[in-house]
């Protein structure tokens, strides 16, 4: 297998051969170490053919590994773990792969059987690679045991030294990956994983910025990977290249600084502060007054909207929920639909990957339709 960066068309069924290539029913396209292949006529052709004509989304992140012990266990205790594919840059992406967008997603994965697990599912998904399928490190990984009440769900992450952490991106060429009027998204996980992983937010937000993408953020704290401090110093001067914000109450609190007020006014509190385009949330009252089981707010260039999610909404697996709100939010804004529409059809998907085992959710478009008209649960025929 080649080292080196590489452009890889994904394919439905697509598997990994011994020269360093992708094999698939349809189509054989090798790896190339070298990017000046894609200065070729017809590069683009490398993604599918109803793909072709919409600039990608393009997500950046660390693809990891879960091991999830079955509930009412301890992984101390756990004798089987189940294995689930995820990640929030990757977890948004194959959301909107899944609604028929064309996405590209920025990573670097290990030359190991878990690297090569890995890439075989996200080329299962329909969307394309791009970064290093044989970097030197390993397998980023985390461990869950859900929660069962009163007892919260814990993660336990083993991602020190993984390919990803140890890239060189301040080496990256975004400038080869970015297309004006797509859209990029990162978060501030992969900010958290180390310095050059850092540094590859900043020119990632920066290169699409300057190529007039929309650049939409996630701020995805996590207490486990650097303090509030340290997330704040990093991630509020990256602000100013950011059009569209996904946040929370509490990182809007802790990290950026929001006052304590309604969550309905905190999407444009901070659109205001850090001159963004757009903000949105989600926010799960603890003792609604009404029957809803969290409710979704938007800013938007002025417009202000809000879904309030019925309640009814069956957890199998929470995690990767607000990846997928960010999936169908971002859907609805290319499909040209309202702002109200971004936050229903967000909620939607949010709601259809709280029902299956997973980080993400892979749902087309004529479920999340379903979903979205709020209708009850039924047997399709």
């Amino acid at each position: 297998m080649r080292h080196g960066p590489f452009w890889l068309s994904a394919f439905r069924n697509a598997m990994p051969n011994e020269r360093g290539g992708v094999e698939s029913r349809f189509n054989l396209w090798s790896l190339n170490r070298d990017w000046n292949f894609l200065k070729e006529p017809g590069w683009a052709m490398l993604a599918t053919d109803d793909q072709t004509t919409r600039a990608a989304i393009v997500t950046f992140g660390e693809a990891m590994l879960r091991y999830s012990v079955e509930p009412g266990e301890r992984l101390s205790q756990a004798d089987v773990l189940r294995i689930h594919p995820g990640g929030a840059e990757l977890n948004v992406g194959v959301g909107l792969a899944n609604l028929g967008e064309p996405v590209r997603y920025v990573t670097a994965l290990p030359d190991s059987p878990l690297g090569q697990r890995m890439w075989r599912f996200i080329a299962e998904q329909g969307v394309e690679v791009v970064g290093d399928l044989a970097a030197p490190g390993r397998m980023g990984i985390y461990y869950l045991e859900p929660g069962v009440p009163p007892r919260p769900g814990v993660v336990t992450y083993d991602r020190q030294d993984s390919a990803f952490s140890r890239y060189p991106w301040s080496q990256f060429d975004w400038e080869r990956v970015l297309e004006p009027g797509g859209v990029f998204l990162t978060t501030g996980i992969t900010a958290a994983l180390s310095a050059e992983a850092l540094e590859g937010v900043r020119r990632s937000l920066e290169t699409a910025a300057r190529k007039g993408l929309l650049v939409v953020f996630d701020v995805n704290y996590r207490s486990k990977l650097w303090t509030p401090e340290e997330a704040r110093e990093a991630l509020v001067p990256l602000l100013k290249h950011v059009n569209l914000l996904f946040t929370s109450v509490s990182d809007a609190t802790v990290i950026l600084g929001a006052p304590e007020m309604d969550p309905e006014e905190l999407p444009a509190w901070l659109a205001s502060r850090y001159e963004l385009d757009g903000v949105t949330l989600v926010y799960t009252p603890e003792a609604p007054k009404e029957p809803i089981q969290w409710r979704a707010f938007a800013w938007y260039k002025g417009e202000t909207a809000s879904y309030d999610q019925p309640a009814g909404v069956v957890t199998v697996d929470r995690l990767g929920a607000g990846d997928a709100y960010a999936a169908g939010f971002l859907w609805s804004l290319r499909q040209g639909k309202s702002l109200a529409d971004a936050v229903r059809y967000g909620s939607a998907m949010m709601a259809l990957k709280n029902t299956i085992h997973g980080d993400f959710g892979p749902f087309g478009p004529e479920e999340l339709e379903h979903a979205s008209a709020v209708r009850p649960a039924g047997v399709q025929r």
